[in-house]
C-alpha cells in the first residue's frame, strides 16, 4: 500500500508538471517588464525666472456718445 501511495504521488507531480508546462506553452509565460528609464536618472531641472517687468497689451477705447 505505501509503495502504491508513493507511486501515486509521483504520478500527481509529473501530471501537474506536464500541465502547468502546456499552460505556459499556451498562454506564452509572464511577460517581462521592460525599464528603458532608470529611476535614479540624473537630470537637471531648470525653472522660468519671470521679470518683474509689467507689460500689458492693452487698447484704451474712447467711446463718444
Amino acid at each position: 500500500m505505501k509503495s502504491f501511495k508513493k507511486a501515486l504521488k509521483l504520478a500527481c507531480l509529473v501530471l501537474m508538471i506536464c500541465l502547468a508546462s502546456i499552460g505556459i506553452s499556451i498562454a506564452g509565460g509572464a511577460p517581462v517588464p521592460l525599464s528603458r528609464r532608470k529611476e535614479n536618472d540624473p537630470q537637471i531641472k531648470i525653472e522660468l525666472v519671470e521679470s518683474k517687468e509689467e507689460t500689458t497689451d492693452s487698447v484704451q477705447i474712447d467711446i463718444k456718445l
